[in-house]
């Protein structure tokens, strides 16, 4: 189930790369699925990898928007295999290397919580410029046309397929089971 996973994401309609967030060290499964599902989630995440900008702020912030119970004394956050914080606080680290594992195919995040011995996986994608660049077009096509509501529409969907870029969550604790598909 999770090979099935990571394949329905990677096909995303426009995906650039999959990427992964392994969120490990939560106190309950439903911390962990709500930490990995936010950083999944996040706009700010999905643009820095995007750009291939290993912003771990990005990542710590979405951790913390979740809800999900922990200490940020206690966090420790890797990009690919490049460790970036840990206990809460920066490390020294290659800016390029940690760069070169956000344009892997598969860029994988891992972020320990530090606060029990749960764990949750998410996987989503990042987007091509096309996808935008092609609903942005149809706006403009459309808008020239005098058609203002497809206009509208085009627009919204470059912004929702932006932002959105599609998420799944696919196992806990190692175990498997494909999770809900946005």
């Amino acid at each position: 189930s999770t090979h099935l996973a990571r394949e329905v994401a990677r096909d995303g309609e426009g995906a650039s790369r999959l990427v992964t967030v392994r969120v490990l060290g939560a106190r309950d499964e439903s911390d962990a699925k709500k930490a990995a599902m936010t950083i999944a989630n996040s706009p700010l995440v999905k643009t820095a990898i995007f750009g291939g900008d290993p912003n771990w702020g990005r990542i710590a912030a979405a951790a913390g928007r979740s809800s999900a119970q922990f200490e940020a004394k206690n966090l420790k956050i890797k990009i690919g295999e490049i460790e970036v914080l840990q206990n809460g606080e920066p490390l020294e680290y290659s800016q390029v290397a940690a760069e070169a594992a956000l344009q892997e195919s598969e860029v994988v995040i891992e972020i320990d919580l530090g606060a029990g011995d749960k764990g949750w996986t998410a996987r989503a994608t990042t987007l091509a410029h096309c996808v935008v660049l092609g609903a942005a077009l149809l706006a403009l096509f459309s808008l020239m046309q005098g058609m203002p509501r497809v206009a509208s529409i085009a627009l919204l969907a470059a912004a929702a397929f932006f932002i959105d870029g599609g998420v799944m969550a696919d196992q806990a604790d190692g175990e498997g089971g494909i999770g809900a598909v946005r």
